[in-house]
């Protein structure tokens, strides 16, 4: 089994009319990669800030949290 640690940058666009609700957020997390058998799981989370909002309803900032798994052959 081995491990895997380090950061990660997402950055988002949503492709909307200029004039609909819209949030453009950009985040900064950390995440670890762990290698079992022939399996591959990658979690991590980070916390984004919005850098333009626009419209009711839209967030400041949030977290994105996530899992990916591959499957080796």
């Amino acid at each position: 089994m081995s491990f895997g640690f380090g950061p990660q940058i997402t950055v988002q666009q949503q492709l909307k009319m200029l004039s609909a609700p819209r949030s453009d957020p950009l985040g900064l997390g950390i995440g670890q990669v762990i290698k079992q058998e022939k399996n591959v799981y990658n979690v991590f989370v980070e916390p984004q800030g919005s850098v333009a909002d626009h419209g009711p309803g839209q967030p400041r900032w949030q977290i994105f949290l996530g899992l990916n798994l591959q499957f080796l052959n």
